[in-house]
């Protein structure tokens, strides 16, 4: 594996980042830290003009039909920044899938606005008995004339609160196994059954609970072929792997404040977590262990590019990557004193409260996208080849 970038990697790098510096303004940060929404609508449309993700796509999509930039590196520098990507990364996700399993209409209609960033699109798979088993799903689609009806409850629809589109995973056969007889559906927000219920989490950020009530959604807005939906997930879930630099970034954003606001402290003779040896050397092993998280994403990422699922080397990333983030935030408050408590804005908050709101936040990492639980137990059936756990 090649582990450095190559020249063009490098330009698109310095690119991503003048382009972050010019669109991730105080303003933004602040208006995401306000309203609890990651997605800003102007980021999203600037960061549309640029191609990078609709790079590939047809041109009657918005594409260029163009290899695309590594856009490894943008996942990694935007999540430095804490720029709003949050609703441009799953619309993308869900647009790559609508653009390799939905019919032509069905892609018309969707890619063009998604090329724009005009669209936005939440994901419906959580449900509160299910957690991340999403194959569980207890939402049921029942067959209707020129399409289906939908009931049922998702949790954690992230983003739902101003989506155009919810992508809905629903249980199309009940006689069918466990991870067949599902089907996924794109589910415009505003259809009348549609209820959203906005939930406040640990970490600041908004999420919501919907509700579908007798919802009715056409044929034309099924994606993929029907009872065939755990297929069309494993392209969500590719897609998703190649963001995976996005944990470990964020983990070295925060230790890197941390250390700036710890050197600035030094320097004027004031009491920091530099003056002790034992916090020193546990800011080392939290230094080398973000980069081995890094590694491992890179890892993850360089086997998508060449179009291999990376099932096993995308799980261990993630779950090493989100763990090692919650110990470094463990840590950075025991080495910081009781400031490290303070939130953003307190003139005496550690690194303007950014280790406080990683405590907060680092716990939905190991939670969003497969719990730790998932992730080994996908380790273990498919890197270690153990057999299934007994349940008790």
């Amino acid at each position: 594996m090649e582990f450095g970038e190559s020249a063009a990697d490098r330009e698109f790098r310095i690119e991503v980042r003048q382009f972050l510096a010019e669109h991730v303004t105080g303003e933004v940060r602040e208006r995401m830290r306000r309203t609890g929404t990651l997605h800003d609508a102007d980021f999203a449309r600037a960061i549309a003009a640029k191609g990078w993700l609709s790079a590939a796509w047809p041109a009657r999509f918005g594409g260029r039909e163009a290899p695309p930039p590594n856009l490894a590196i943008l996942y990694e520098e935007a999540a430095r920044v804490g720029a709003p990507m949050n609703g441009v990364l799953g619309t993308q996700l869900v647009a790559e899938t609508v653009r390799s399993w939905g019919s032509e209409a069905l892609c018309d209609a969707v890619l063009p606005a998604a090329a724009r960033g005009e669209l936005v699109v939440a994901l419906g798979f959580t449900e509160p008995d299910n957690g991340s088993d999403v194959a569980a799903a207890k939402t049921r689609a029942r067959r209707a004339d020129g399409g289906w009806v939908i009931n049922g409850q998702k949790m954690f629809t992230t983003l739902a609160e101003i989506a155009d589109l919810v992508f809905v995973l629903a249980r199309t056969d009940s006689e069918a196994p466990k991870h067949r007889g599902l089907t996924l559906f794109l589910v415009r927000a505003d259809t009348p059954g549609v209820e959203v219920r906005r939930l406040a989490s640990l970490g600041g950020e908004t999420t919501n609970v919907t509700y579908y009530t007798d919802v009715f959604v056409g044929d034309d807005w099924v994606v993929g072929e029907v009872n065939r939906g755990w297929d069309v997930l494993s392209t969500a879930l590719l897609f998703e792997r190649g963001a995976q630099g996005s944990f470990p970034a964020e983990a070295a954003s925060v230790l890197d404040a941390h250390l700036t606001w710890a050197r600035e402290r030094h320097g004027l003779g004031l009491p920091s977590p530099l003056d002790s040896a034992v916090s020193r050397h546990r800011l080392v092993t939290a230094m080398i262990e973000v980069e081995v998280a890094r590694l491992l994403s890179q890892r993850a990422v360089f086997l998508t590019r060449l179009g291999r699922p990376p099932a096993v080397e995308g799980s261990m990333a993630k779950l090493f990557a989100t763990e090692t983030y919650q110990r470094m935030c463990r840590m950075l408050m025991e080495v910081s004193g009781p400031a490290a408590l303070l939130p953003h804005g307190d003139s005496e908050s550690v690194a303007d409260g950014a280790v406080e709101h990683a405590f907060r936040h680092c716990v939905v990492e190991t939670i969003a996208g497969g719990t730790s639980e998932i992730q080994r137990e996908i380790i273990s059936r498919h890197g270690l080849r153990l057999p299934r756990a007994a349940t008790a």
